[in-house]
């Protein structure tokens, strides 16, 4: 429950729902999702057996979780990375060359 504390202004909590309701992840989950049930439920599709819809329901679920969670870990990294360069350069802009 940390994460979503820190989502307190309906502005941050829209920046949350734009992320995580965003195309792509949905585009990615719907492929890779496909391919695994084919693979995983070859013979409930093509035989006589049944489908699973657990199984079914979390081959979807699991790509789209990985692939929005990594890329929001990864806005969050390249965000830090940036403001601590920012804040380096700073501190050096402060500090007078010595020659």
């Amino acid at each position: 429950m940390d994460f979503l504390a820190n989502f307190r202004t309906p502005a941050q909590r829209q920046i949350l729902r734009d992320h995580f309701l965003d195309r792509r992840w949905f585009v990615v989950a719907l492929g890779v999702g496909t391919i695994l049930n084919l693979i995983n439920q070859y013979d409930a599709f093509f035989g006589g057996k049944l489908i699973s819809m657990p199984k079914l329901l979390l081959t979807f679920l699991l790509p789209y979780l990985v692939s929005s969670l990594s890329a929001w870990q990864a806005r969050s990294e390249s965000k830090r990375v940036l403001e601590d360069n920012t804040r380096v350069r700073l501190q050096e802009d402060l500090v007078p060359d010595q020659v």
